[in-house]
């Protein structure tokens, strides 16, 4: 009888041969069990939930034991928009074997379990980031706004001695971005170093420092600040510059 072993086994138990010819005494029928030779190594896998520790796995021949009860996954693969129903599935598998039992589902439904502590986390974090970002947006706009409309006298005389009121705008606007500028920069590296360490929680391929995520809020919050400059900046180079000499 053969048999394949994952990375993982070949790791605890086979450390300093080469796995492929060993021979492996199994549980079966008997208390001596039975004789499998390993002909395969195949990588490491998860099978109940992705938070799991790796196991060791020993995989057999699906009808190498034909005594002992069997249990059988199999996987059905269609070309995109040729998928079958799974009924069809189900029809066809209970033509080969009318006394089996059969359960057919989509590997999004058989991996929901797999997936739901992470997806519960993903959700959580998600909101709370979501709320975090909003509270910060609203922070930032209204003292981004305050801070211009305490410069509305400063606009009004500059309108009054000649300045145009779009480069008026062009220098409120400006300082507000540069200000954000290095409000964004320390954010990043401070985000940069909080984050790497959450790289263990992850599923692989995926990374905490995904370059769209620090790229969408560094744009989100440099929009917010020259939105946040140009309304009261607005209101500002429309002051009368008489009444704005006269407040000074």
């Amino acid at each position: 009888m053969v048999v394949a072993v994952n990375e993982e086994f070949v790791r605890r138990y086979l450390p300093d041969q080469e796995p492929i010819g060993v021979q492996l005494r199994l549980p079966g029928p008997t208390e001596a069990g039975y004789l499998a030779e390993v002909v395969a190594v195949v990588r490491n896998g998860k099978y109940r939930s992705l938070g799991k520790s790796q196991q060791a796995a020993i995989y057999e021949v699906f009808g190498q034991r034909v005594n002992q009860y069997r249990f059988a996954h199999i996987f059905v693969r269609a070309r995109p928009g040729a998928a079958p129903q799974p009924r069809d599935i189900a029809r066809l598998l209970q033509e080969l074997d009318a006394s089996a039992s059969i359960e057919v589902q989509p590997m999004r439904t058989a991996l929901a379990f797999a997936f739901m502590p992470s997806r519960i986390g993903a959700g959580l974090l998600g909101a709370l980031g979501a709320v975090g970002l909003t509270l910060a947006m609203v922070g930032l706009f209204g003292i981004v706004a305050y801070s211009v409309s305490r410069r509305s006298a400063e606009i009004g005389i500059r309108v009054a001695l000649g300045a145009s009121r779009r480069s008026v705008m062009t220098l409120v606007i400006r300082d507000a971005v540069t200000i954000a500028c290095l409000g964004c920069a320390i954010g990043l590296g401070a985000a940069w170093l909080v984050t790497s360490p959450l790289a263990m929680f992850l599923v692989g391929g995926l990374s905490p420092t995904d370059p769209l995520t620090f790229i969408g809020t560094t744009a989100l919050t440099l929009g917010v600040s020259v939105l946040a400059a140009w309304m009261p900046a607005r209101r500002a180079t429309r002051i009368d510059p008489v009444a704005a000499l006269r407040a000074e």
